[in-house]
């Protein structure tokens, strides 16, 4: 499956994310110290994630931060509750979350070129099996390490 999305960025300008690296971001906490850290596991190990399944149709780009993207034809209900309850219990324990709109997404190029197409694409399947406390780090290019993980319920 990662492979099969890590494809849909091949020939297309940009940086692209390593196979290993593609996820599903649900809330981005950006810098947290060592105590944070251990609130957002608490947080995390408290909720229970269903089993569901993304099925990935489409590329889209954001030009404010050139970014490709792959997203899926519909945000599974389960999956909207979970972030939903997830969102909450972060804001609950103090931590300050983007206010748009979650936009289920998975990101497939960083410094995208501005000239891309959209386009439907032959649909990718992500049967979600777990989920994580993942952190970024710069090292050749943008590398996501995964600090706790858990599986699906």
């Amino acid at each position: 499956m990662a492979a099969r999305l890590h494809a849909l960025g091949k020939n297309k300008e940009g940086l692209p994310l390593l196979a290993g690296d593609l996820h599903l971001t649900l809330a981005f906490m950006g810098d947290v110290d060592a105590e944070e850290f251990e609130c957002l596991r608490q947080i995390a190990a408290s909720l229970s994630l269903p089993r569901a399944s993304l099925s990935i149709r489409s590329l889209n780009y954001w030009p404010h931060n050139q970014i490709l993207w792959a997203a899926p034809e519909i945000w599974p209900p389960e999956l909207a509750d979970f972030v939903t309850d997830l969102r909450a219990a972060l804001t609950n324990a103090g931590f300050k979350l983007d206010v748009r709109d979650f936009v289920p997404h998975v990101t497939l190029l960083r410094k995208a070129s501005a000239d891309l197409s959209l386009e439907v694409v032959e649909p990718v399947e992500w049967p979600l099996e777990g989920w994580s406390l993942a952190a970024s780090a710069k090292s050749d290019g943008l590398r996501y390490r995964r600090l706790a993980e858990w599986a699906v319920a």
